[in-house]
């Protein structure tokens, strides 16, 4: 097993992944059911968020030991 720091790395990398995705969809949902889909243009910053999230840690995990 790793250090405690890389379990943590870890699971926030694989949550920003399904965070990803649900935002995704649901931006993508947003924009298909919604009258005004564009109330809910700041929404699409989110999956930007959680890919850049994932970079990060991913850069993070790949400079541990």
């Amino acid at each position: 097993g790793g250090s405690a720091v890389d379990r943590l790395l870890v699971a926030i990398h694989d949550a920003a992944k399904a965070g990803f995705w649900l935002s995704a969809a649901a931006v993508f949902a947003g924009y298909a059911f919604l009258e005004e889909p564009q109330r809910i243009q700041v929404f699409v910053l989110v999956p930007v968020a959680m890919a850049g999230l994932r970079l990060v840690t991913a850069y993070l995990l790949s400079r541990s030991s």
